[in-house]
Order: C-alpha cells, then sequence, then structure tokens
C-alpha cells in the first residue's frame, strides 16, 4: 500500500506541473485529473488522464505550442472518434505518459444530460461520468462542483434502462453448440459479452457508473 500511495503521488505532482501550464492559457476554463491516479488507485501500469476543458475547441497549433510548454516527449495527436467531441493527445514527461482530452465545456455538458437526463445506456458515456464524478481539479475548479453534482445522480429510468438494455443474452443453446464444436473463440466472446452484461445489470442495481467502458478496474468496484 506504501507503494501505491507514492505512485499516486508522484503522478499527481508530475500532473500538477501540467495543469499550472495548461491552465494559464485564457481559453481554458478548467484542468480536471481522472482516472486511476485521481481515484487513488494507480499502479505501475497507470498513466496520467487530463480533461482539458475549453471555451472554444483549440486549434491544432495551440495545443502543439502548450505541450512544448511543458516539455513533452514523444507528443502524439489521435485523430477525431465517431463522437467528435474529444480531441485526445498523448506525451511524456518526466518518463510518465499522459494522456490529454481536450473539450469544449459544452460539449461536457452535453455528455452529463445525455446519461442523467436522456438516460443514455452507453458504456463510454457514462465512464465519462465516473471520471467526472472522480475527478480532482488541478486549475480552475468553479465548473467542477456542479458537474460532480450531476454526476451523483443515477436516475430511477437511467436503471430501468439499463437493465433491460442487458438482459438479452442471445440463444443459450450457442453456448453448447461452439463448446461442443471446440469453437473457443466464440465460445469465449459471447461469454465476455455475457459477463459485460451482468456487470451492467450490477451496476445499474447499485446506481453506480462503471469505471470504465473497458471494463479495467471492475474489482476495486466490487
Amino acid at each position: 500500500m506504501h507503494v501505491e500511495r507514492q505512485r499516486n503521488a508522484d503522478l499527481r505532482n508530475i500532473a500538477r506541473e501540467i495543469a499550472a501550464t495548461y491552465g494559464e492559457h485564457p481559453g481554458v476554463r478548467a484542468v480536471l485529473l481522472c482516472g486511476s491516479v485521481s481515484r487513488g488507485w494507480a499502479d505501475r501500469w497507470s498513466d496520467i488522464e487530463l480533461t482539458v476543458c475549453w471555451e472554444a475547441t483549440p486549434s491544432l497549433d495551440v495545443r502543439a505550442e502548450l505541450a512544448a510548454s511543458v516539455g513533452a516527449d514523444g507528443r502524439r495527436v489521435y485523430p477525431l472518434g465517431a463522437d467528435a467531441r474529444t480531441h485526445e493527445e498523448e506525451f511524456t514527461h518526466h518518463g510518465e505518459k499522459s494522456d490529454l482530452a481536450h473539450m469544449e465545456i459544452t460539449a461536457i455538458a452535453a455528455i452529463l444530460n445525455e446519461v442523467t437526463v436522456d438516460g443514455d445506456p452507453s458504456p463510454r458515456k457514462h465512464a465519462f461520468v465516473a471520471s467526472l464524478r472522480d475527478a480532482i481539479a488541478l486549475a480552475a475548479d468553479d465548473l467542477l462542483p456542479e458537474w460532480q453534482r450531476q454526476a451523483a445522480v443515477y436516475p430511477v429510468e437511467l436503471q430501468r434502462t439499463m437493465i433491460g438494455s442487458n438482459l438479452i443474452f442471445g440463444p443459450h443453446w450457442w453456448l453448447e453448440m461452439l463448446a461442443e464444436r471446440n469453437d473457443l473463440l466464440p465460445l469465449y466472446d459471447i461469454l465476455c459479452r455475457i459477463e459485460r452484461a451482468l456487470l451492467g445489470i450490477v451496476s445499474a442495481l447499485n446506481a453506480t457508473y462503471l469505471s470504465s467502458d473497458a471494463f479495467k478496474w471492475s474489482a476495486r468496484q466490487a
């Protein structure tokens, strides 16, 4: 446990250095520490997850200048995903990998509403809400308290949606067929899908958002 506490402390110190630089930009409304480091779960595999909250989406040049100001090494910019609301990049600083998600504050508010008001069951959006719930503001914390109040709510209608959408397990005879044929890859794929569905149901029954859409850290939430 001492090693884990020291690991968390070391990564948080690096995160504060990065946040101090980004927080000075006039377009940045907040810099949030998220993920395993904000939760105190960091181990030797953990990296630093930061959400940089912007008034308006920054240009690639602005993002490059900020990364250079930090002294970032090995910077890699990711293409926009299907959602197109998160601009992601990674780099190393003091030998530690940092993942940065650049988002407009309107996009953050929209995702919160999509989950807590509209009842969207998307695991990725639920993980984002969980990351806000457990985030630590490293720069300009005036926005985070309201977001966390909203993220603390797990509506009854969302519980019903999550349970209903995860109760479909498919034809059970498939498992017997695949096992008899020794088709292990599709068999394990179905078993993993069932396990994910059960985790979704359990999280809904407990009115809690899963911390990862990849179902990492599930043992920590048990």
